[in-house]
């Protein structure tokens, strides 16, 4: 069994995971990234940055996938990546909310973590995120809410928590 992607990385790099991710999601190339990290000191060592990178291409590049498939469909569970952490259920689903602002009416996105232990339609994890923020509205602070799912993870070698 592989071992869990951030237990095999230096705590360097497992703290600049979210850093990484963020640089892939803009589309910055790994010599940016990793230059970025080295100029605010929090840079590892560059084969564990770069296998940190690759992973959070695939995350992002599965994404996509996921927006552009049919949201009714179950997505096929031997695409979806292993979530490179521990996670609560067997699947966790990111979704982006979007709406009103309740207070000043400004547009407003926020993402959510829907979890389950079987395999559901992205259609069916937005509607789950969607009905929790406008049964929560003090939480949220969001009107005319649409819900859409951006990525998908499964459990992996790190289990559950």
């Amino acid at each position: 069994m592989a071992l869990p992607l951030l237990s095999t990385v230096s705590a360097l790099v497992r703290f600049a995971f979210a850093f990484v991710r963020q640089g892939v999601a803009r589309g910055l190339s790994a010599n940016s990234i990793i230059g970025a990290l080295r100029v605010t000191g929090k840079a590892g060592r560059r084969t564990d940055l770069l296998k940190t990178i690759r992973y959070a291409r695939e995350l992002k590049n599965y994404g996509e996938t996921v927006r552009g498939m049919p949201q009714d469909r179950l997505p096929d569970p031997r695409d979806i990546p292993l979530a490179p952490h521990k996670i609560r259920r067997q699947f966790s689903y990111q979704v982006e909310l979007s709406g009103v602002d309740a207070d000043t009416r400004k547009p407003v996105s926020r993402y959510v973590t829907v979890t389950s232990d079987t395999l559901i339609a992205p259609k069916v994890a937005a509607q789950w995120a969607a009905e929790n923020a406008d049964s929560e509205l003090d939480r949220y602070a969001m009107e005319e809410i649409t819900a859409s799912v951006s990525n998908i993870m499964q459990r992996g070698p790190s289990g559950l928590f």
